[in-house]
């Protein structure tokens, strides 16, 4: 990963790198330090990018918690803190990804590898997973034999649809006539939204009260079309007002957008939504209305100019962080 690579350079003279290095290094952990590490790089690489100087885990006086980061604005001299949070799977979420990879899989297996696209009604695993892969093995198998268009229906599981690359415009055919765009995984019925606000009362009460803060979360499977940007920001401002010392939360999502092209900002003012089409990532910057609105304008235009600096690079050079 060149991005990878590339912060890791930028950031290594930076004070309590050390730390974070050692959690890179820490693969075969469970508790996944690792993954843990990349998402506090991703985040000290933009704010490095944005104009500030980045110390991780520093130590802040009367104050016991160590904080993420700490960044220093290289203009003002002003410093931020900085929590760095991931909004994990459920398990619902989890065996979804599971299904609909294993289906992949099955699909990409074939040598003749045929276009294919399939909706995933619910979610099956175990045994019942291990029929349906069976199912897709057949069709697959009867598209190279016969090369020619073949659908499977599976009632209340899975549509799929497959077709030798040569000849596939009876599937976009079929796949337009079903609704069906590309390979869809399984619906998750969750509402992330009470987990993000936990996750704001929690940090919350890590952040010292003397100093701007604030709290970032690596969200992915959140935020996949734009109006799930335009809930997050209705979800969550109203709630960040209870805590007039957290500028704001930045929302941060590996996840692409369906939408075709990037979404325009969806509110006035502070609030705003950075947005690339697959496999571009996407940020969503929700300012707390109760807090500085001079600090969190600048802070925010500070990032936001950084972010779509870093989109800009991903579209030209295909990098995709992480």
């Amino acid at each position: 990963m060149v991005w990878f690579a590339q912060a890791i350079k930028a950031l290594h003279k930076s004070r309590g790198f050390d730390i974070v290095l050692k959690k890179v290094k820490q693969t075969d952990r469970p508790d996944f330090p690792f993954y843990e590490a990349v998402s506090l790089l991703l985040t000290a690489d933009i704010f490095q990018q944005s104009g500030h100087r980045v110390q991780f885990e520093p130590e802040i006086a009367e104050f016991t918690k160590k904080p993420d980061l700490m960044v220093t604005d290289l203009i003002s001299g002003k410093d931020t803190v900085v929590e760095v949070t991931e909004l994990t799977m459920t398990k619902d979420e989890i065996t979804s990804s599971l299904m609909h990879q294993a289906i992949v899989q099955v699909v990409h297996s074939s040598e003749a590898w045929p276009a294919c696209h399939f909706k995933c009604h619910t979610i099956v695993d175990g045994q019942d997973l291990e029929d349906l892969l069976l199912q897709v093995r057949k069709a697959v198998t009867e598209v190279t034999r016969r090369s020619t268009f073949v659908a499977l229906e599976v009632n209340g599981v899975l549509s799929l649809g497959a077709a030798p690359r040569a000849d596939d415009e009876v599937l976009r055919s079929w796949s337009r006539d079903n609704g069906i765009l590309g390979m869809s995984g399984a619906p998750v019925k969750i509402d992330e939204y009470p987990r993000i606000r936990r996750k704001i009362r929690d940090k919350s009460n890590q952040f010292p009260f003397d100093l701007p803060n604030v709290l970032v979360i690596h969200a992915d499977h959140l935020l996949v079309e734009e109006a799930s940007l335009k809930e997050a920001i209705g979800e969550i401002g109203p709630y960040l007002a209870k805590h007039p010392h957290i500028l704001g939360v930045l929302i941060y999502s590996r996840t692409a957008f369906a939408t075709s092209e990037p979404p325009a900002p969806v509110a006035q003012g502070l609030n705003w939504i950075i947005g690339r089409n697959e496999p571009y990532p996407n940020w969503v910057f929700v300012a707390n209305p109760a807090s500085n609105s001079s600090k969190a304008e600048a802070l925010s235009k500070r990032l936001r100019e950084t972010i779509l600096l870093a989109c800009t690079r991903l579209h030209r050079t295909g990098e995709v962080p992480v």
